[in-house]
């Protein structure tokens, strides 16, 4: 599967952090980064392509429909999620009007958030045609006939790229190369070969490249119209055997092309363990909580707080700036910036059959001690 990149904005970082794990596990060719403001994933998307934009409502700056409708001045092509917990017509109205793929409304299941995530990334591979994107099970038997290849022709390294130079397998040591420059350079030359291709051979033949350099020798191939075989022969080590190395590439060819003939449309395999994937449900659950309690009161109140945001301090989920201290697991939570705190004399007693505050969970090494800094 080519490396989809995945961006999730929430200015709770208990949130985000959860949501990346879920991604992480149940997508797992895909690069998952996080934001907790507009601003910052405003920076994140000028350094880098993303495929799909995961965005709260309500945050702090810039809010969730704000970044939706600035990502698509800038970057029309990416797709877009809106979770929230204050769904109203007006805000249903604005995300269609800025054709967001899915509104999510919370608190929802962790199983139907990554099924949507793949639901999209799937519609990105159907509507993009340089956007290429396997199951994992296809994704593991090219893996294993690129690597089958490389032994047999004893290539230092070997790649699997589509016609726009993206990488989507590589065996082998790749240290020291540009593999990025290497693989760019070949899709060139090769969309040039399928362009004649096109002109006089009714769009199908086979294009087979060779260089012979003073530190490399590379070979490449194009596998029917959408994907490239790069091999490089470390000739410090040994010269390659030109002739070999066709016969069992043009074998590889055959075999890639067989399997991408019967590629499948299996969703991603849910690969939590029950009590991790209770612990997420739990955490969102309560990171959830709050949101719900005030998406449930009536409108005057929400637009009575919007109009008093700019004088209170936002909430440690960011969503409803001002709320009052409400309770968890029979503790006190305040209200206020950065992880929520248990008042004295509250909570758990002792008994380690509460929650955990960021601080706790720090303490006890279950999260890293920059946690809180990232």
């Amino acid at each position: 599967m080519a490396e989809s990149h995945i961006l999730i904005v929430d200015d709770e970082p208990k949130v985000g952090f959860f949501l990346k794990k879920s991604l992480e596990l149940s997508q797992k060719h895909c690069r998952v980064s996080t934001a907790r403001s507009g601003k910052g994933a405003l920076k994140v998307l000028e350094n880098s392509k993303v495929e799909l934009l995961i965005t709260d409502l309500r945050m702090p700056g810039i809010s969730g429909l704000e970044l939706i409708r600035r990502v698509k001045k800038s970057s029309p092509k990416t797709q877009t999620i809106l979770i929230t917990a204050y769904g109203n017509d007006e805000v249903r109205a604005e995300a269609r009007r800025l054709e967001v793929y899915r509104y999510i409304a919370k608190p929802f299941n962790v199983r139907d958030f990554t099924g949507v995530v793949d639901q999209a990334l799937k519609e990105i591979a159907l509507t993009r045609p340089e956007f290429t994107i396997f199951s994992d099970k296809s994704f593991e038997r090219m893996t294993a006939r690129l690597e089958e290849l490389r032994a047999d022709v004893d290539a230092h390294c070997a790649y699997l790229a589509d016609m726009q130079g993206q990488c989507l397998v590589e065996v082998g040591p790749t240290q020291g190369i540009d593999s990025t420059m290497l693989l760019t350079l070949l899709a060139g030359g090769f969309a040039t070969s399928a362009e004649l291709a096109r002109q006089f051979n009714g769009g199908k033949a086979t294009n087979l490249s060779y260089q012979e350099g003073e530190h490399y020798d590379i070979y490449s191939a194009n596998v029917g119209e959408s994907l490239i075989i790069t091999m490089l022969f470390d000739r410090s080590v040994q010269k390659s055997r030109v002739g070999m190395v066709w016969l069992y590439t043009r074998r590889a060819i055959d075999d890639l092309q067989t399997l991408l003939s019967t590629l499948d449309s299996e969703s991603p395999v849910w690969e939590f363990e029950d009590d991790f994937e209770s612990t997420i449900m739990a955490e969102l659950d309560t990171a959830f909580s709050d949101d719900v309690s005030v998406a449930e009161t009536d409108s005057a109140e929400i637009e009575s707080a919007e109009a008093t945001q700019s004088q209170m301090d936002h909430s440690s989920f960011g969503e409803h700036a001002g709320t009052p201290l409400s309770s968890v697991n029979g503790g006190t939570v305040k209200s206020g910036s950065g992880s929520p705190k248990r008042e004295p004399g509250s909570g758990d007693n002792g008994r380690g059959d509460s929650l955990l505050s960021f601080e706790e969970a720090i303490e006890k090494g279950l999260l890293p001690s920059d946690f809180q800094d990232r």
